[in-house]
């Protein structure tokens, strides 16, 4: 799969995800939008939106965005699902104890690294592509 819209589509009908109303919903963005990725009319998502589906379908984030690796990372060639706790180095029943709020910065901070890592990401892939 060389382009976004071809792995995003092969990621939807292996996963069996092939509502584009859901993935929309997912992604926070119209269903004209996910259609127009898939149609090869938009040529990308944003690094955050493909995070958000590579989360949404069970797919390696890396091969989603760039076609690095495989599509499915574990051996029985299924879907990746998410874990129910993601951070080692936190333990959820500290987690439990902080306030909402603060929750929220958290994540919103959490967000913003994990969209400029695929935004790095992205960008070394065009300089190698180019």
């Amino acid at each position: 799969m060389n382009t976004l819209n071809e792995r995003l589509a092969e990621a939807m009908s292996a996963t069996g995800k092939t509502d584009r109303a859901k993935l929309a919903r997912a992604l926070g963005i119209s269903v004209q939008a996910i259609g127009a990725v898939i149609n090869g009319k938009s040529k990308s998502l944003s690094a955050e939106n493909c995070s958000r589906a590579a989360r949404y379908l069970g797919v390696n984030t890396d091969w989603l965005a760039a076609g690095f690796g495989k599509m499915l990372l574990n051996s029985n060639e299924e879907p990746v699902q998410m874990s129910d706790w993601p951070f080692e180095a936190i333990d959820p029943d500290v987690w439990e104890k902080i306030p909402d709020r603060v929750k929220g910065k958290i994540e919103l901070y959490a967000e913003m690294q994990i969209a400029e890592a695929m935004r790095v990401l992205e960008e070394s892939q065009r300089k190698i592509a180019a």
